[in-house]
């Protein structure tokens, strides 16, 4: 009698058991995350919170909704995969450690520990201002035997991945012939493709398209809150060795204002040449159609030939995009999910992911997004305009730089930030020091493509900083605590420091403004007078009058062309200052409720707005106003007991003093000058019309 034998038993797990284990604990994994965010922002999520402030309706079918289902799914995604990876590694570890006797699940369950363990440890190395990353930083840097936690770690899952590899690529090579071809078919094409793509990824970054423009190219290199003088704190060395090096051939003007210390006013006046209560950009987060741009330099040099682009890595308060005139936007997304999504961003798979071209495309939000600060990288950004930007054609670039601005840290900086006026500039110095260098990696970058062989290049800052030291308010008068020194920008118009700016001009080659001397000018001009220059040098048809002046004869050093300056009336003023968002502080819920009451979210857009009340209401309350004349300056200060109060200041002397109301006709007709500018050019500081009888 034949007996059968008996079957084999399998050795190895059903190809897909453990797939629903390995997803559910993917999806746990977020859970430590969410927890974190959870508790340090909770109270945003409620049905009587911030949010509900601003979003009276519901948000699941603006574009606001849609980036947070995205986000949601992206989220699910990459923990679902996670999942699966250990899934992949546990039918690896099966196979290559076929005697071992621990079913697939276990091995789930024990890369899923050592890969979530060192993830969880890396990520708190690598984003050190993370929630979850100062939760775990502690135990990141704990010594064992003399090695910290992150890199034994490391080395653990190193040698597991290594020891797992080589013994499946042993068993595979050395199991049954009829396996034989097959497992070789796979490793050959493995490697195939991975060669493939790394020599296709080589020889892309080699073909560039290089700068052959017979117009020369347009470039505004603009960095944030940098001050002109930029020694800050006792140590006198500069800041910034490469940025000085790279003027050190310029027109450097060293009288250059901002007319309103923010970012978006400032730009909106550099490219319109107009000051902002002629354009209507007053404030940050203003609706677009309360803001008139028509006949900017992106449109004019657009008309001319010119392929017009914005760069910049932080959209957040200033909403410039392609409506300004520019073909390209190289920007982060605009819109209210910026703000959310920063909230919700402390997962460490999607944070590790964040500044790598994976990151480009599953999270824009967050991809070379300075108001991430806690992910930012600032080579992250560089690198996406080396893959974005081209100069095969005449090229306006208007680039901005925000590192500088606060709250001056990014994801590699292990420095706490408290309101010590010794931090606050510590932090300052360190953050400017670091533009320094991102803004010498895109010099490079420009000089690679061509773009510096034909060329005008204006480098600015769109405002200064004040840092709460007694040089940020030299009127003050002597009697004042240090607690009244100013921090920020747009917050008082007796801070030079907040307004006063960097302005240099440089040219490559032969272009129509000649070619460029280093000198330094004194001469008081303005960041409005960017634009008419430019107009002026390239001859273009200008459809709006300019509150700017051109500068081409300062910069050719034309004789006497100072004194066409020197009687100039200059204005600045402060901004919208909610109570407890001073650099250094944290404002409290109902500080943090009013200020976000005067906003709304636009459905259509999802973009944050002003609403129309605070523009009329709110924004223009207890605003400060200054005019400047040679070292004269006239600050109009709104009083407590309404009105306003007049403080004459001269810059010479670094002295100030108040007075009871507008300067008097009759004792001093430059200042009585100063305050029929003032009146001129503010509307409120007009007086009311009286009723008349009937």
């Amino acid at each position: 009698m034949i007996r059968s034998r008996p079957a084999r038993a399998h050795s190895h797990s059903a190809p897909l058991s453990g797939l629903g284990l390995a997803s559910l604990l993917g999806l746990l994994f977020a859970l430590p995350g969410a927890w974190e965010v959870w508790l340090a922002n909770g109270q945003l999520f409620t049905t009587d919170s911030d949010i509900a402030v601003v979003v009276q309706d519901s948000i699941w079918l603006t574009p606001l909704g849609r980036d947070l289902i995205l986000f949601g799914l992206t989220q699910t995604l990459l923990h679902i995969v996670f999942g699966l990876g250990c899934w992949a590694l546990a039918c690896a570890s099966e196979f290559a450690w076929p005697r071992s006797g621990v079913s697939r699940r276990l091995w789930i369950f024990a890369w899923y520990l050592l890969c979530g363990f060192w993830l969880l440890v890396f990520h708190a190395d690598l984003f050190p201002r993370t929630h979850l990353g100062t939760r775990y930083l502690p135990l990141a840097h704990y010594e064992l035997f003399g090695i910290e936690f992150t890199t034994l770690t490391g080395t653990l899952l190193a040698c597991a991945l290594g020891a797992t590899t080589m013994a499946a690529i042993w068993h595979a090579w050395r199991g049954r012939s009829s396996t034989r071809p097959a497992t070789r078919r796979i490793l050959v094409t493995t490697a195939v493709l991975a060669c493939t793509v790394v020599i296709a990824a080589s020889i892309g970054s080699g073909l560039r398209p290089v700068g052959t423009s017979a117009q020369p190219h347009i470039i505004l290199l603009g960095i944030d809150s940098l001050r002109p003088e930029r020694n800050v704190g006792p140590d006198s060395a500069s800041l910034t060795p490469r940025l000085d090096q790279f003027l050190a051939p310029a027109v450097i003007f060293d009288d250059a204002i901002t007319p309103l210390p923010r970012t978006y006013p400032s730009w909106v006046s550099l490219l319109t040449g107009r000051h902002p209560h002629s354009s209507g950009a007053i404030v940050n987060l203003l609706p677009r159609e309360m803001v008139d741009t028509t006949g900017s330099l992106p449109e004019l040099l657009h008309a001319r030939g010119y392929r017009t682009v914005y760069a910049t890595d932080e959209v957040r308060f200033s909403n410039i995009d392609e409506s300004y005139g520019f073909d390209d936007a190289i920007i982060p997304p605009i819109g209210a999910a910026d703000f959310l999504i920063g909230v919700l961003s402390d997962m460490p798979l999607s944070n590790l992911l964040t500044n790598t071209t994976i990151g480009r495309w599953l999270l824009p939000h967050a991809y070379a997004n300075r108001a991430f600060a806690k992910l930012y990288d600032p080579d992250t950004f560089v690198e996406r305009l080396d893959t974005e930007l081209r100069f095969d054609e005449p090229t306006f670039l208007a680039l901005h730089l925000t590192l500088p601005h606060w709250p001056y840290f990014w994801r590699d900086k292990s420095t706490t930030q408290n309101p010590e006026n010794s931090r606050l500039i510590a932090s300052y110095a360190a953050a400017v020091r670091r533009t320094d260098r991102q803004f010498s990696d895109i010099i490079a970058l420009l000089r690679a493509r061509g773009a510096l062989v034909n060329a005008i290049v204006v480098v600015l800052s769109d405002h200064g900083e004040s840092l709460g030291t007694a040089d940020d308010l030299p009127f003050a008068d002597p009697g004042d605590p240090p607690a009244a020194y100013p921090t920020g920008h747009g917050t008082n118009v007796l801070s030079p420091n907040q307004y006063r700016v960097v302005l240099a001009w440089q040219t490559f080659g032969e272009t129509p403004l000649g070619t460029l001397h280093p000198a330094h000018t004194d001469a008081p001009v303005s960041l409005e007078d960017i634009a008419p220059t430019l107009v002026d040098a390239l001859e273009l048809r200008a459809s709006h009058q300019a509150d700017g002046r051109s500068l081409v004869d300062l910069l050719h050093r034309v004789p006497d062309a100072g004194q066409a300056f020197s009687g100039r009336i200059r204005f600045t003023e402060t901004e919208f200052n909610p109570p407890g968002f001073e650099p250094g502080t944290t404002p409290n819920p109902d500080q943090f409720k009013s200020a976000v009451s005067n906003y709304r979210l636009n459905p259509t857009t999802g973009r944050l707005e002003l609403t129309a009340r605070a523009v009329q209401t709110t924004v223009l309350l207890n605003r400060q106003y200054a005019a400047i004349q040679g070292n004269r300056v006239l600050a109009a200060l709104p009083s407590q007991h309404g009105g306003y109060r007049y403080v004459v200041a001269d810059r010479s002397r670094d002295a100030g003093k108040s007075a009871a109301g507008p300067p008097d006709p009759d004792s001093d007709a430059t200042l009585t000058a100063l305050g029929n500018a003032l009146r001129q050019r503010f509307p409120a500081l007009r007086p009311m019309p009286t009723a008349q009888p009937e």
